[in-house]
């Protein structure tokens, strides 16, 4: 129970912030499950569990803004198994994409709630009343958007964990190798799903493709090359904030000559 109400509370926090702030990045499952691994004192496990579950859901795109798994709850529910049981890694691995979907329809239940608030908050918009707009915003993640999920989560993880070391030692060898083969390709196919997407930007592709010479051949160890990418990263971003101010200062050349006419 207590294991429940930690990693449950660690989950509310990350996903308000991250609503709140508008990062959209909190809820990665390489942030929610190095989260988890800090919250039951076990970081290294946290750390290799995000880096495997990031690279089964970095491929998942959500179409109409509805993804099929839910991969944040699922990556905090699979870590915390891994970390207080004695499920391996690569049947959490397994495990992690049918309970992301599983979670995801238990949300889905409660959407027809949440549109009843829809009239209320374009009456605002229409009133122009963008002070109680911003705080109706604040308080619509942690009241009402997100309970559902943490309830699916804090169920699940206080009832899960004696289920999930009694299921698995009651299902066969067999079918237990097959879940674990079946966990250790979940990361590739994930890869895979990236690649196929980024084969279509060719600028992504050579950084790809860059990143893989530099681990692979030039034996680049792998913090240095992510500091190496994040500085790449901002560098990038910088510049094309400059361009952007360039080209929002400087007029066009049809405005110029509309003006000197």
């Amino acid at each position: 129970m207590s294991v429940a109400f930690l990693v449950t509370a660690m989950f509310y926090i990350t996903g308000n912030i991250n609503t709140w702030t508008s990062l959209q990045t909190l809820d990665r499952p390489i942030m929610v499950a190095t989260f988890t691994g800090m919250a039951l004192g076990d970081l290294s496990t946290g750390l290799i569990m995000g880096g495997l579950l990031e690279a089964i859901f970095m491929g998942v795109s959500g179409i109409g803004g509805n993804r099929p798994a839910q991969q944040s709850v699922s990556s905090v529910f699979v870590t915390a198994l891994v970390i207080t049981t004695d499920v391996d890694i690569e049947t959490a691995l397994a495990l992690a994409m049918p309970f992301g979907v599983l979670a995801n329809t238990m949300n889905n239940l409660w959407r027809p709630l949440y549109v009843l608030a829809e009239p209320y908050f374009e009456k605002l918009c229409a009133e122009g009343k963008g002070e109680q707009m911003f705080w109706s915003h604040v308080l619509w993640g942690p009241v009402i958007q997100r309970w559902a999920m943490c309830a699916v989560l804090f169920v699940a993880t206080s009832a899960g964990m004696s289920g999930a070391d009694a299921l698995i030692s009651w299902v066969p060898d067999t079918i237990m190798n097959g879940i674990n083969a079946a966990g250790s390709m979940l990361p590739v196919l994930g890869f895979g799903i990236l690649g196929s997407m980024l084969w279509t930007q060719n600028k992504h592709l050579l950084w790809l493709m860059f990143g893989f010479i530099a681990s692979t051949y030039l034996r680049i160890p792998t913090l240095a090359l992510a500091i190496l990418a994040a500085i790449v990263a901002i560098v990038i971003l910088m510049r094309d904030v400059e361009l952007h101010e360039l080209r929002t200062a400087v007029p066009t050349s049809g405005e110029e000559d509309f003006l000197d006419g």
